[in-house]
C-alpha cells in the first residue's frame, strides 16, 4: 500500500525538491553548480522514498555526501517544510513525521561535512600562515645577519668590519665567512676589525677573533684590531700565544691612518685654492713620499 502510494507521488516529491533547491540556489556553495540540481533532487527523492518505505537508508551519510558536494543547510531546512505541506493530504501524520526525521538526519550529516570542511580550511590557513611567518622570519633573520656583519670598504684595499654585541661560535663563523668573501672579492690587504662594541667574552671570543685573523692572512690580507678593551686584551694574553704579529690600534681613526701609510698614502689638507672650490671636501688622500736610501 505504502509502496504504491509513494510510487504514485514520487514525481511530485522530486518536482517539489527541485523547486526548493533552485529557490535556495544562492545558499549553496560554489561546488554545487545549477546544472547538478536535478541529479541532487533525484538522489534526495530516491533516498526519501526508500526511507518512507521502511528500507534501511542512512540519511546522515547522505547529508554528508551532499554537504561535501556543496548543498547548503537552508536548502534542507526548506525542503522539510515544503514536502510536509506538499504531501499533507497524501500521507498519514506518522509518515509526515518520518519526512521530518529524514531531513533532520540529513541536515546533521550536512553540518558534519561543513564542519569538516571548515576545520580543514582552518588548518590549511594556519599552515599557510606558519609558512608565511617562517619565510618572513628567515628573511628578517638574513637581514639581521647581514646588518650584524657590515663589511665597509674605506679606501682602495682597506676594509672596516665594525662588530657590535656578543659573539658566540655561530656568529663568529658567519663573521669569518662574510669577511673572507669580501676580502677575496675586493682583493683587500688591510682589514680593520673594530671590536669596541663587543662586550667581554672571555677566551672563547678571543680564540674566534684569532681564527678570523689567520683566515684573512691565508687570503693575503692583514687583520688589525681597533678599540680593543682591557678585558679582551687580558683574554688574548691568557691564551699564551705568539702575539708578535698581532696588530692593534686604539681607535678606528688611527687604524685607518696606519693602513693608509702601509699603502704609501696619507690624508693631507687641500691647497687653499682647492679648498675654496670644494668647501665640503677639505682633505684628500695623497701618496706619501718615501725616503730615499740612495743618498
Amino acid at each position: 500500500m505504502m509502496a504504491a502510494l509513494l510510487e504514485r507521488i514520487r514525481g511530485r516529491i522530486e518536482q517539489a525538491t527541485l523547486k526548493v533547491l533552485r529557490t535556495h540556489l544562492a545558499d549553496n556553495r560554489s561546488a554545487l553548480p545549477p546544472f547538478r540540481l536535478p541529479a541532487v533532487a533525484s538522489t534526495l527523492t530516491g533516498a526519501l522514498v526508500d526511507w518512507l518505505d521502511g528500507e534501511s537508508v542512512s540519511a546522515i551519510e547522505l547529508g554528508e555526501q551532499l554537504g561535501r558536494g556543496g548543498l547548503g543547510q537552508a536548502s534542507l531546512l526548506a525542503l522539510g517544510r515544503a514536502l510536509t505541506r506538499e504531501l499533507a493530504d497524501d500521507l498519514e501524520p506518522a509518515a509526515l513525521l518520518r519526512i521530518h526525521e529524514f531531513t533532520t538526519d540529513a541536515l546533521a550529516g550536512l553540518v558534519r561535512a561543513e564542519m569538516s570542511t571548515v576545520l580543514h580550511q582552518r588548518d590549511e590557513t594556519q599552515r599557510a600562515l606558519v609558512r608565511a611567518v617562517s619565510t618572513r622570519e628567515d628573511e628578517l633573520r638574513q637581514v639581521i645577519l647581514t646588518l650584524s656583519t657590515p663589511v665597509m670598504p674605506i679606501y682602495g684595499q682597506i676594509l672596516v668590519l665594525p662588530l657590535i654585541g656578543a659573539i658566540d661560535e655561530e656568529r663568529a663563523s658567519r663573521i669569518t665567512e662574510r669577511l673572507l668573501l669580501e676580502v677575496q672579492e675586493r682583493a683587500a690587504r688591510f682589514i680593520l676589525i673594530d671590536v669596541s662594541g663587543v662586550p667581554a667574552g672571555g677566551t672563547s671570543v678571543a680564540r674566534a677573533l684569532l681564527r678570523t685573523t689567520r683566515a684573512v692572512e691565508l687570503l693575503g690580507g692583514r687583520a688589525v684590531f681597533v678599540g680593543l678593551r682591557p678585558e679582551m686584551a687580558r683574554s688574548l694574553v691568557e691564551l699564551d700565544l705568539d702575539l708578535d704579529d698581532f696588530v692593534t690600534m686604539a681607535t678606528l681613526k688611527t687604524g685607518i691612518e696606519w693602513a693608509l701609510r702601509q699603502l704609501g698614502l696619507a690624508i693631507q689638507p687641500r691647497a687653499p685654492g682647492e679648498a675654496a672650490a670644494s668647501p665640503r671636501t677639505p682633505s684628500r688622500v695623497t701618496p706619501t713620499r718615501r725616503p730615499s736610501h740612495g743618498h
